[in-house]
């Protein structure tokens, strides 16, 4: 999502607001309640990998988990099972855009505060939490600011044009548009959230109080109002003092008032990216800014970017402010030592070629950055001196060294010591020295990879890579991958060890029971034979469903195991043998959890009446994985559209043609019309049935 920090903070906030206000107009009682208990980021897989905004949102608000019907839900606590959605899961791939969309809050129950996020209007969920699991409650419609509900108590919360409304009893729940073109309820809204300002009309974008009442809350409203009172220095100076990256939205005009923009760098130093270039051009300015912050250096003027004394405030409190300097100056030895001496990383980049040369210049960035030797000029990536302070600093810039440093006993060891990596870079006379590969291997494990072949085979420097990280047995020698008593103790410590263990280990009974009652997927790298042995698949399969694609194809087919693995992970029915993804319990224990499983089942089980009679009524899309016959049958359909009308999609052309179904799929699903006959569609009383 294009949006910056700043935005993602604010939105997340008001949902925040938005919260306390639902809690505050209700007794708050074990039985509903949001709890906000934000997350810790290491208990979200992949965490750093999120979008920034889905990280803030998890670490202020909650985790977020996504279900298969398309429905985003925000989970406090944990994930909960309700009613007729799909357990919830987490796959960032599939969540809606949350903060910078337009969503409603739908329903709350305890811990788990739903969003229903379909594309239609005026749909919302509830649940009763009486039963358990709670069952889902669709409201019927008597008009749109009315919600009828055969229910009794029951927490309730919906967001109507951000307004929050609630009542404890959803008998009664009204709601009402709010009418953001109305003056006074715009005003009170717009102290709530400035934002809004974007939904009034014109008129009003143009009326000064509202503007002014909608800076005053979030400068960044200014975005919205009329050109004539961006032109407003009152409301452009509340604007920027609210948030300077308001200057954006400032007119022209009004981007050349020093006071405005003075009042703008205050908040943020960077929006001086939005001044005019007289303001980018002051002197005076731009040196105070620049020693708030080296980053006013970016937006500054051509001119202040080669300005001595501006540019020397910058590389003094950040080398990395040498990339914003003009070519002059970067060829400034004062200037250039100055930067690399606060730099950290790929500062001497920056600099000009001929001060790459500058022995004290590059001898200083070494020290510093542990990628400056990259950018040396090929004189000093030989200067045995620099590369030594280089690699104390940091192992990695000793693939930078010159060609005869690689040889220098020295200089390699001390590279090791710093990272176990560098070893790729040393001479092969080098990779055979057995104290330089084990100072090696004791640092990084993986650097083992990068020992001589004769050496690959020396116990201690294997057994120190494999103390290090188990995955290096995949470069011990043969004759060690074929040790029984090494391979055990490893294969003990991680079953990982087992994927690079020899052949005839792979088929030690011993070793792939110690690696499967581990991981059951560890199954993958036994041999052939074992891949028969029930006890081993039978274990492998409880401690991770996954395991049953690697059983024998005997296995497949017993019964047992097969119930196992989907008891343990209904994804892995597709493994399972013909005959068993037509056995009613196996499949029902994995439709339990996700009717979609439905699509592994057997031919026999999708012909099956009886099983789909019960399916139907219980899963809203199984009727799209019967067999064409029963998609055919009447009674069937029937049912499956009595518990779902858009089930009419999978019925047969026949059937939906068929006025009884049809009158019944739009009676409990208007979007049912798009699914039934040609014919039907020009029925004048199904037209009308249709727009109730």
């Amino acid at each position: 999502m294009m949006t910056d920090k700043e935005d993602i903070h604010r939105r997340v906030d008001r949902l925040l607001a938005g919260i306390k206000r639902f809690q505050s107009r209700h007794q708050i009682n074990s039985e509903n309640t949001i709890i906000n208990r934000p997350v810790k980021p290491f208990e979200i897989k992949d965490f750093e990998n999120y979008p920034y905004d889905y990280q803030y949102f998890m670490l202020t608000i909650g985790e977020l988990y996504v279900g298969t019907a398309g429905y985003l839900a925000l989970c406090i606590n944990k994930p909960v099972v309700a009613g007729d959605i799909n357990p919830l899961y987490t796959e960032v791939s599939e969540v809606v855009n949350l903060l910078d969309g337009e969503f409603e809050f739908s329903a709350l129950q305890k811990d788990l505060l739903l969003f229903y996020t379909e594309p239609c209007d005026y749909v919302y969920l509830a649940f009763n939490p009486s039963t358990i699991p709670y069952s889902v409650v669709e409201p019927d419609w008597d008009e749109k600011s009315k919600l009828d509900f055969q229910i009794g108590e029951t927490i309730f919360l919906s967001a109507v044009e951000n307004q929050f409304t609630f009542n404890g009893s959803l008998a009664d729940c009204m709601t009402s548009d709010l009418n953001l073109n109305n003056k006074f309820t715009l005003l009170e809204q717009l102290k709530i959230r400035g934002s809004d300002l974007a939904y009034a009309n014109d008129e009003l974008k143009s009326d000064r109080e509202i503007v002014l009442t909608a800076v005053e809350n979030d400068g960044y409203a200014l975005k919205y109002a009329s050109g004539r009172l961006k032109c407003d220095r009152e409301i452009a100076l509340t604007a920027v003092k609210n948030n300077g990256s308001a200057l954006q939205y400032v007119s022209d005009e009004l981007r050349g008032n020093r006071e405005i923009v003075l009042t703008a760098l205050k908040n943020n130093v960077r929006c001086l990216e939005y001044a005019d270039d007289e303001l980018k051009n002051d002197r005076e300015l731009v040196l105070i800014e620049v020693k708030e912050s080296w980053e006013a250096l970016k937006y500054a003027s051509g001119d202040l970017r080669s300005d001595r004394e501006i540019v020397l405030s910058a590389v003094r409190q950040n080398g990395s402010a040498l990339q914003y300097v003009s070519d002059e100056l970067r060829g400034n030895r004062e200037i250039a030592l100055t930067a690399v001496t606060n730099g950290r990383l790929f500062v001497l980049r920056q600099v000009s070629d001929e001060l790459k040369s500058d022995r004290e210049i590059v001898l200083t960035a070494v020290k510093n950055d542990e990628y400056a030797l990259e950018y040396a000029s090929e004189r000093l990536k030989c200067d045995r001196e620099i590369v030594l302070a280089a690699v104390k600093h940091s192992g990695v810039a000793f693939k930078y060294a010159g060609d005869e440093l690689k040889s220098d006993r020295e200089i390699v060891l001390t590279a090791v010591e710093n990272n176990g990596y560098a070893l790729k870079y040393a001479s092969g006379r080098l990779k055979c020295d057995q104290e330089i590969a084990l100072t090696a291997v004791k640092n990084n494990g993986s650097a083992l990879q990068y020992v001589s072949d004769e050496l690959r085979g020396n116990r201690e420097i294997v057994l120190t890579a494999l103390k290090n990280n188990v995955r290096c047995l995949e470069y011990a020698d043969d004759e060690l991958k074929n040790d029984r008593e090494l391979v055990l103790i490893e294969v003990k410590e991680s079953w990982e060890a087992l994927k690079y263990a020899s052949g005839d280990l792979r088929s030690d009974r011993e070793i792939v029971l110690s690696a499967v009652r581990q991981n059951g997927s560890a199954l993958q790298y036994v041999s052939g034979d074992l891949r028969s042995d029930r006890e081993i698949v039978l274990i492998a399969v409880k401690n991770d469903g996954s395991a049953l694609q690697y059983a024998s194809d005997e296995l497949m087919c017993d019964r047992n195991i097969v119930l196992a693995a989907v008891r343990n992970n209904v994804h892995y029915l597709r493994y399972a043998g013909d005959e068993l993804r037509s056995d009613r319990e196996i499949v029902f224990s994995a439709v339990r959890h996700d009717v979609h499983y439905l699509k592994y089942a057997g031919s026999d089980i999708k012909n099956d009446r009886e099983f789909f009679m019960l399916a139907v009524t219980r899963y809203e899309y199984a009727l799209m994985y019967a067999s064409e016959e029963l998609q055919s049958d009447r009674e069937v359909v029937l049912t499956a559209v009595r518990k779902s009308g858009s089930a009419l999609k999978y019925a047969s052309d026949e059937l939906k043609n068929d006025r009884e179904i049809v009158f019944l799929a739009l009676r409990n699903d208007r979007t049912a019309f798009s699914y039934i006959s040609d014919e039907l569609k020009s029925d004048h009383e199904v037209l009308l049935m249709a727009a109730r």
